[in-house]
């Protein structure tokens, strides 16, 4: 089966002192006028999402897709993810690049594309259009007013926040309020206990009517779906109410910025937030990068205290995510169950009760790629309360 990129159709490249939306939108103009027949203004639309220009070719209608990169490597995965999707591309991506500041005047690198996807499995004629921009730290305060023109109108526009941006902070606080949703990936973003006031700086920051989803929380879908499965049988339940440890293993920071931290932290809010349970003292955190706190459960007038520690392993396995989540209980309804990643594709659970022997069974479980978890992110129309609840939790653990 071929490979699932996307290449540019058309392009122009140019340099300027001064950032021209209007020369921007004429040479988009120029290139799909030379793709295919001139865009009619009274195209009629096969499809709610494109507008035929000509026999062959289809002109994506959907949204605008804002995405922020600060190096070259960032801007080639911006492009490559968005040039892998399917079913629904962005009418409009525009990607700007942050770059360090230099002794030189401030200026602009303007790349102008008409794209398709050249997958097999994707309609074929359908284009995208994306521009990036690229300029340092300087402009960062004029970039926000300066994108407006460039959105199209009567089309949402998303803000996808995919790594770390150097001198970021300014601009991401000026185009929250200009789009009307925010995708970030928080494993790019937190690295060590001390990086969790990020999050809670965008948390801030955004409108709370702002849809936001994580690509963190994302990977642990199959997580959540197979801890709920333990405890679907009757003779599971009360073992809910016995939990006293909850150990999370996650992936330790690499030298690319990745870590499984912000995955750790989203599942113990997740665990809390389900079951009621309540934060009682900031983690602390041992020199070997093991956090540790209690958790705390109330049934009725009773107290019961829950340990949880979350520890870094240098796991492959494990990137970006967890290694292993483990729930214990003891006391009047023990029992001990386990998810755990023993490869890229595979996921074990192991559960053992009083009343049910030792069972283990492996369960298939890829790991979602950008483009799948971009996708599912565009296309979800509503906020995630269950994501929003975990993440107000897991904010706590640190406060």
């Amino acid at each position: 089966m071929a490979a699932e990129i996307s290449s540019p159709v058309l392009e122009t490249v140019w340099d300027t002192e001064t950032l021209d939306t209007g020369q921007i939108h004429d040479e988009v103009s120029r290139l799909w006028d030379q793709v295919g027949d001139t865009p009619a203004a009274t195209a009629s639309a096969p499809e709610d999402d494109v507008v035929a220009l000509g026999p062959a070719t289809m002109r994506a209608s959907t949204i605008n897709l804002i995405a922020v990169a600060g190096s070259d490597e960032h801007v080639d995965f911006i492009r490559d993810t968005v040039g892998k999707l399917r079913d629904f591309v962005p009418s409009r991506t525009v990607v700007i690049q942050i770059l360090e500041e230099r002794d030189t005047p401030p200026s602009y690198n303007v790349t102008v594309e008409l794209r398709e996807p050249t997958s097999q499995r994707t309609r074929a004629g359908i284009h995208f259009e994306t521009i990036t921009i690229r300029t340092d730290a300087r402009q960062v305060g004029t970039l926000a007013s300066l994108l407006r023109p460039l959105l199209m109108s009567e089309l949402p526009t998303y803000l996808w926040w995919p790594r770390d941006v150097p001198h970021g902070r300014t601009l991401f606080s000026d185009l929250v309020d200009i789009v009307d949703r925010l995708t970030i990936d928080s494993s790019r973003l937190i690295h060590a206990p001390g990086d969790v006031e990020r999050i809670r700086s965008i948390r801030t920051t955004i409108a709370s009517e702002l849809i936001t989803g994580d690509f963190a929380w994302l990977r642990l879908s199959s997580w959540r779906q197979l801890l709920a499965q333990f405890f679907d049988p009757e003779h599971t339940q009360d073992c809910l109410t016995s939990i006293s440890e909850v150990n999370i293993a996650y992936a330790a920071p690499r030298p690319d910025g990745a870590s499984g931290l912000p995955a750790a932290c989203l599942m113990a809010g997740w665990l809390s937030s389900r079951l009621g349970w309540t934060i009682v003292d900031p983690m602390e955190t041992s020199k070997t990068g093991t956090s540790w706190t209690a958790m705390r459960a109330t049934i009725g007038h009773r107290k019961r205290d829950i340990m949880l520690r979350m520890t870094p392993e240098p796991a492959p396995h494990a990137l970006f995510s967890l290694r292993s989540v483990e729930l214990i209980a003891v006391g009047e309804h023990p029992g001990s169950f386990r998810v755990e990643r023993t490869d890229t594709d595979d996921l074990v659970t192991s559960s053992e009760t009083p009343d049910m022997p030792h069972v283990s069974r492996m369960v298939y479980s890829k790991r979602p790629d950008s483009a799948t978890m971009l996708a599912s992110e565009l296309q979800r129309l509503s906020s995630d309360r269950v994501y929003e609840e975990a993440l107000e939790s897991a904010l706590k653990l640190f406060a």
